[in-house]
């Protein structure tokens, strides 16, 4: 992987430079997280979007989509992108639409058919996973893909179902001109 550099150095104030629609992937520390990381083989195991001075998101320790405080500061374990392609409408939009999904459940069977699947290549594992998967319940990246895809029909969004953080992260590396990076310590 390319060496990566912050914007922002270990320790910055969040509130002083995040805005409506930046991406936050981070490594939790609890066991669930680090079992979601080693399975994906990834740096990260969550996801969330930043809507105003809070932020966006669903996972497993509170149950159902909602709103949470922003962290205070960057800290090890946090990358976070940009989406270069919102426009103020659309970052308004997005806060509509969170309240639309607002509630949502937690997607455990989702997280399940993606560590079983795992193995499998990413094209075949999503395909089975948006066989097989809820409609009803939603992850974190799931979520924050369908929130961004909504508001921008950006088409590598679009296939948001059987996605994970480490896919999620590497659609937003793999396309600088819609994603900056921000701060990267993982």
């Amino acid at each position: 992987m390319p060496e990566f550099k912050s914007t922002y150095p270990l320790g910055t104030p969040l509130k002083e430079f995040v805005q409506t629609g930046d991406l936050i992937f981070t490594a939790s520390t609890g066991i669930f997280g680090k079992v979601i990381r080693k399975v994906t083989d990834s740096m990260v195991n969550h996801v969330q979007i930043v809507l105003g001075k809070r932020i966006f998101d669903t996972d497993g320790e509170y149950g159902k989509a909602g709103y949470r405080e922003l962290s205070a500061v960057t800290r090890k374990g946090m990358i976070i992108m940009r989406s270069n392609f919102l426009v103020t409408p659309q970052k308004e939009e997005l806060t509509v639409l969170a309240e639309k999904y607002k509630g949502i459940r937690y997607d455990y069977w989702d997280v399940a058919l993606n560590l079983i699947l795992s193995p499998l290549s990413n094209p075949l594992r999503k395909r089975l996973i948006t066989f097989l998967g809820t409609k009803a319940m939603m992850k974190c990246d799931e979520l924050v893909m369908r929130l961004l895809y909504e508001v921008s029909l950006k088409k590598e969004l679009r296939w948001f179902e059987g996605n994970t953080p480490k896919s999620f992260l590497a659609i937003t590396l793999e396309n600088p001109l819609n994603f900056h990076l921000l701060y990267w310590n993982p």
